[in-house]
């Protein structure tokens, strides 16, 4: 599976790597350590391009070359992330939930990661990230 990670919020360098699911949930449940959030990498599962954006970022819709998974942030605070692994495994749905630097147990904020049988063309994601909000009641950030 195609994984890309940018260094920066402002996604002007990616590096891509195909790994499999195995390797990629072994290093989300043993993640570095990092000074802060903004120094933490964006994870997207999918390939990009060279286009560069206005604001110059690669990670934009129209630089996706295709999809291999499906990300979504949950910020809203309602749902743990245990009950939102029972609802990924209820609906039978290969994922991984894993929290973000500003989770707290009274508030939590997790991710969730959802890979793909094969890739997708990228406008497919839309579909794919509302199917996987609809799990988790449609709680999931809009950037998501």
């Amino acid at each position: 599976m195609r994984v890309s990670f940018f260094g920066s919020l402002g996604a002007t360098h990616c590096d891509e790597r195909d790994l499999e699911w195995a390797d990629l949930v072994a290093y989300l449940q043993n993640p570095p350590e990092y000074p802060s959030k903004q120094a933490c990498p964006l994870l997207k599962l999918g390939a990009f391009g060279n286009q560069i954006s206005v604001k110059g970022s690669l990670r934009h819709d129209a630089n996706v070359l295709y999809v291999s998974g499906v990300e979504g942030d949950h910020d809203a605070g309602l749902i743990q992330p245990q009950d939102a692994a029972a609802l990924l495994q209820n609906a039978g749905i290969a994922g991984i939930i894993y929290t973000t630097p500003s989770h707290t147990p009274p508030a939590p904020r997790w991710r969730v990661l959802a890979p793909l049988a094969q890739a997708y063309q990228p406008a497919a994601r839309w579909e794919l990230a509302a199917r996987l909000n609809h799990v988790f009641g449609g709680t999931l950030a809009p950037e998501s």
